[in-house]
């Protein structure tokens, strides 16, 4: 069995085809890979950890479309950026802080699925952020 590395090493080299998960699929490979998370919550703990995640795939989805992760550009996540900066100069509820909170939601959603499924994807959502 290869080591880790060298899965990865293969990977980049493109000697290893990358799973095909989109985005709403790794929404759904994301709950049993953070079911740590929910251990001992009640019923209402565990809709406010799920809510905020399917509204942020719902949003980028609504945006881009339901891509494959190995297939989101920067470009993608700057069209998304700007669906959330439209949306919060249309409405006085949603702020700048609240469309951070989508793109952490979505951004560990995804990293968490990337690194649990050893998947060599590189997603870069640090410089997208609202002030």
């Amino acid at each position: 069995m290869a080591a880790q590395g060298e899965r990865e090493a293969d990977a980049a080299l493109g000697a290893v085809s990358v799973p095909s998960i989109t985005v709403t699929g790794a929404l759904e490979a994301y709950w049993p890979l953070a079911r740590d998370k929910l251990e001992g919550k009640t019923e209402d703990q565990v809709r406010k950890f799920e809510n905020p995640r399917k509204l942020a795939v719902r949003m980028f989805v609504d945006a881009v479309g339901d891509l494959e992760l190995d297939k989101v550009t920067p470009d993608d996540l700057l069209t998304f950026r700007d669906t959330l900066l439209d949306k919060v100069a249309e409405s006085e509820k949603f702020s700048a802080g609240s469309a951070n909170k989508v793109i952490s939601n979505l951004s560990s959603t995804l990293r968490h699925v990337i690194k649990m499924k050893r998947l060599p994807i590189q997603l870069s959502f640090g410089d997208i952020k609202f002030k």
